[in-house]
């Protein structure tokens, strides 16, 4: 996406906020001040309608944070351990609730890029692998750390979840994809991915997934190095 593009979504995410806003608080008024007089048929007519204004406001939220990707261009160098240390902490909670073991291997690089990015990359990609790690998974596990490709040093975080059919490889980083497989295991608004793809991309870098259905999914993102002329 070019400037003018990150533009134009920020301003129609933005327009959209207030309408939805309204039509969630009315929901909410109806519910507190009908709720008894409400026939039980309507009211899950009425609860169809909140879980897609829930959607909707989360799609516009996602969006607004994709149109804001291009606005700081700062880049410089930082440990990225310390920072995937600070996004684990703050999801912690959802980490501990399905009992995720969580290994940071100690060969995360020094990276140069957009400090803000990086870490949203970092979130969402983390995020990704804890809501799909499986509602039934024994043993669940995360592990972020490098590997060594063609020469060049790229990250993985790697899960033992749901995995991604072969097929959806490229299109899951496609905005507003989901996998049939992920949409059964927990709500999302198919944009996490695109923004990373994004991030990565503004980093003349690269990403990719390697996985088999039910078997965990690895992703693999390459930034280039200061030395190697990113501006």
């Amino acid at each position: 996406m070019n400037k003018k593009e990150f533009f134009f979504a920020y301003t129609i995410a933005h327009e959209l906020k207030s309408p939805v806003i309204t039509l969630d608080g009315f929901l909410k008024a109806m519910i507190e001040d009908y709720g008894e007089k409400i026939p039980a048929g309507a009211l899950e007519y009425i609860n169809y309608m909140n879980q897609a204004v829930k959607r909707l406001k989360a799609i516009i939220n996602d969006v607004l944070v994709l149109s804001q990707l291009s606005c700081e261009e700062k880049k410089e160098e930082f440990p990225l351990k310390d920072m995937v240390k600070d996004v684990i902490l703050k999801m912690s909670s959802s980490i501990q609730q399905k009992k995720i073991k969580i290994e940071l291997l100690d060969d995360l690089p020094i990276i140069y890029g957009n400090k803000k990015q990086i870490q949203l990359l970092m979130l969402n990609l983390i995020s990704n692998a804890v809501k799909y790690i499986g509602k039934e998974n024994p043993d669940p596990q995360i592990q972020i750390g490098t590997k060594l490709i063609n020469g060049k040093q790229v990250i993985f975080v790697r899960d033992n979840g749901i995995g991604v059919d072969k097929n959806y490889h490229k299109k899951i980083f496609d905005i507003f994809q989901r996998t049939p497989n992920a949409k059964k295991e927990a709500e999302g608004t198919g944009v996490g991915l695109f923004i990373a793809k994004t991030i990565v991309e503004e980093h003349k870098g690269k990403i990719w997934v390697e996985s088999n259905s039910q078997r965990g999914c690895t992703f693999f993102v390459y930034i280039p190095g200061k030395e190697d002329g990113s501006t």
